[in-house]
């Protein structure tokens, strides 16, 4: 195998490993919404409590 065969399949990987890493921060980048009522140890809801 010589250098330019050797330097061109470590780009590759370099290549793949960088697009894994990106795909991660996209992917831990999304948010949801989640609604519902909280509700205290008698099961009545708390007015104005709010989930962060």
């Amino acid at each position: 195998m010589n250098q330019s065969t050797r330097s061109l399949k470590t780009l590759r990987r370099l290549l793949l490993l960088l697009l894994g890493i990106l795909q991660l921060g996209v992917l831990s980048a999304q948010t949801i919404t989640v609604k519902g009522t909280v509700k205290d140890a008698k099961g009545e809801a708390l007015p104005g409590a709010t989930i962060r």
